[in-house]
């Protein structure tokens, strides 16, 4: 929000202080007589071929580094406009093609680049207002994707004013942005709903129906649905050029460019841990403190109770919580889980008395079994058959490391990596460590998800 009040306020000085003329209504009473090719005074063509410069996205995973960045975009547009005594009102349809690139650098050395081709359609409705030299306009876009493996669809209200010197104006606009999108990376995808206040400032010039320009463009995430990592996602320069049968509207297109998939190939690398549950056996009715550490970009998504900074919760020592909870629960979204060498692959009729054969091995007791058996039976995805890879202990510590006060004396935690096989495969067995039950006692077990 911080950030959001500044470019306000730099939008406001730049518009009291830039060019006192006015030329505007000159603009306006000469439009006719300007147009190209005889068109309509209420229709304006219109083609823009824009090159951004900057990263939409920068992330690290593995051994990567992952950037995009969005190469050229073409678009081709009508606007039908309705024109009042001081004031316009208008409908734009454009088709565009964007060709987003993305590049991975090894940090290991070599890299490679892969891009691809996003056209969309964008319908939009809008208002202009002219004042002296001033044009305020304000739209609502939908922009949709025509093919291709992502999906995205925009619903923006955006507004900007104008600044009109000579041949320069200079437009400030902002909008807030409603994306809900499809993102992937490799076999994996997602569905992402966010909104973002977004801001631009576009300088550009007129000769007759050409018009080369350039943009400051800058995106605020205000609230969104996953969690990406180590991401960065700041501000971009765009240039570009447009040709328009319309010189006053020529220098308002930044109004339907802020709709533009901007940094839409955002890749998804997190899958979802469900469902662990925290067991906690004290040698007498005391309180305890459980803390969860993120890391690698993990985050805890949903808590019973709820955690905020940490339980701090009662425990008697038959491991009933705050006298109503059986466990502490509590759901998250990680990264994918690397170096899974060892596991089991299973036969969907046999997987729930494998899950408590191998739980029971692990050294849980009835109760511990009975609750994951009685959740996963009817919630694990539909497969033929199942891989099934095993993270213990020290392992789940880089996801989330648990501190316990009092210190507990026996801690097993074991988390079920399961994804779907479409045919039986021959894996490597993992070796089961047996686990002693002594003292104050802490279990948790989880399954993770694509």
């Amino acid at each position: 929000m911080k950030n959001f009040i500044f470019y306000l306020f730099v939008i406001a000085c730049l518009n009291i202080c830039f060019f006192p003329e006015s030329f505007a209504e000159e603009k306006i009473k000469t439009e006719k007589e300007n147009k190209l090719l005889n068109i309509p005074e209420w229709l304006n063509l219109y083609a823009d071929l824009g090159y951004v410069y900057g990263e939409n996205y920068h992330f690290k995973v593995d051994k990567w580094d992952v950037k995009g960045l969005n190469i050229y975009d073409l678009s081709l547009g009508t606007s039908i406009s309705y024109h009042l005594k001081n004031s316009t009102i208008f409908f734009n349809l454009n088709a565009s093609n964007l060709y987003d690139g993305v590049i991975k650098e090894s940090r290991l050395g070599g890299w490679s680049t892969k891009f691809t081709s996003i056209p969309f359609i964008t319908l939009s409705i809008g208002y202009n207002e002219y004042y002296k030299d001033y044009v305020f306009s304000t739209a609502f876009s939908y922009l949709k994707n025509i093919k291709g493996k992502d999906s995205f669809k925009n619903y923006t209200l955006s507004a900007s004013i104008s600044k009109m010197y000579r041949n320069f104006t200079l437009t400030a606009g902002s909008g807030i942005l409603r994306k809900n999108s499809k993102y992937y990376y490799l076999s994996g995808n997602n569905f992402i709903n966010e909104n973002i206040i977004n801001i631009e400032l576009n300088l550009s010039y007129t000769y007759k129906f050409i018009s080369p320009y350039i943009s400051f463009y800058h995106e605020i995430f205000s609230k969104s649905s996953i969690y990406y990592l180590n991401m960065n996602k700041g501000s971009i320069i765009r240039t570009g050029i447009c040709l328009s049968t319309s010189k006053i509207t020529s220098g308002l297109k930044s109004i339907g460019r802020i709709v533009y998939p901007q940094s839409h190939r955002i890749y998804n690398m997190m899958n979802t841990l469900k469902k662990p549950n925290i067991y906690l056996y004290p040698p007498k009715d005391q309180t305890v403190k459980v803390k969860l550490n993120e890391r690698n970009n993990s985050r805890i998504t949903e808590s019973i109770p709820e955690y905020n900074d940490g339980w701090n919760v009662f425990v008697q020592k038959n491991g009933r919580i705050d006298e109503k909870y059986d466990y502490l629960f509590y759901e998250g979204d990680i990264t994918k889980p690397k170096n899974l060498k060892r596991g089991w692959c299973v036969e969907k009729k046999d997987i729930i008395p494998f899950f408590e054969k191998t739980l029971y091995k692990y050294g849980f007791n009835i109760k511990e079994v009975d609750d994951f058996i009685e959740y996963w039976s009817i919630h694990l995805p539909e497969d033929k058959y199942y891989e099934v890879y095993p993270i213990i202990d020290k392992e789940i510590d880089k996801y989330f490391s648990l501190e316990i006060s009092p210190k507990p004396d026996s801690v097993r935690r074991l988390w079920f990596h399961v994804l779907p096989a479409s045919s039986m495969k021959d894996l490597k067995t993992p070796e089961v460590k047996k686990f002693s039950r002594e003292g104050f006692t802490v279990t948790e077990w989880g399954v993770i998800l694509k």
